[in-house]
């Protein structure tokens, strides 16, 4: 069976800041796309939709152009 993830987040504490997650130590670290690949490896994952992970203000843009290079190489690769 094929899935589409439909709640995925990523996140990446050396590119950006998100102070809610100082709150939250149990998720305090980066979640990148390759702990996701990771995590869900043998679930036949073959489509995801990000949700955004609430990234401070004045990271909001460049998170946006990070992710959507993300998706860029992911689709043509």
């Amino acid at each position: 069976m094929q899935i589409v993830d439909t709640h995925q987040h990523l996140w990446d504490l050396d590119l950006f800041q998100y102070s809610w997650l100082n709150s939250v130590p149990s998720l305090n670290h980066s979640f990148r796309m390759a702990d996701y690949v990771g995590a869900t490896e043998g679930l036949n994952v073959v489509k995801s939709v990000h949700l955004e992970a609430d990234v401070d203000e004045t990271f909001m843009v460049a998170e946006t152009q990070h992710l959507l290079t993300l998706a860029i190489n992911l689709t043509t690769h």
